[in-house]
């Protein structure tokens, strides 16, 4: 992965609006690796990157990049969407990796408790349909 900044400035507000090419070999660099080469190439901390926008052209690699790398802690608080801040959090993965399994034990096994509970009840409409269908067979007069 070859990243370079094309354009860099300094706005009004706490942070810096960068732009950036990304030119890489199989497939588009997650988000999680663009902030940390971005933090590395800007000098910066990166809890302090917010990528923005990845622009890729299937196809293509190469990517452009549109990113914030704000001053402090508190600015990307207040400027930020709470969901964009979310977005770009660096994930830990062993904690991560031990947590989705727990959870999908947990959820399978209500999800188990549920089929074993709706069997009863389409055998039941299956032994009701049944006596119905027999049921006009018969004449009423013999």
């Amino acid at each position: 992965m070859d990243l370079k900044i094309t354009k860099q400035e300094k706005s009004a507000l706490p942070r810096m609006e960068a732009e950036a090419i990304v030119k890489f070999e199989h497939m588009t660099p997650s988000r999680q690796e663009l902030i940390k080469a971005i933090a590395k190439k800007l000098n910066s901390k990166v809890e302090l990157v917010i990528v923005k926008k990845i622009y890729n052209s299937y196809g293509d690699r190469e990517a452009v990049i549109y990113a914030y790398v704000y001053d402090n802690d508190d600015a990307m608080k207040s400027l930020e969407n709470k969901k964009m801040i979310e977005k770009n959090v660096i994930k830990k993965e062993k904690s991560k990796e031990s947590q989705p399994a727990q959870d999908s034990e947990q959820k399978k096994a209500p999800k188990e408790e549920e089929k074993t509970a709706e069997k009863p009840k389409v055998e039941e409409k299956k032994a009701e349909s049944s006596s119905q269908d027999a049921e006009p067979n018969k004449v009423e007069g013999e």
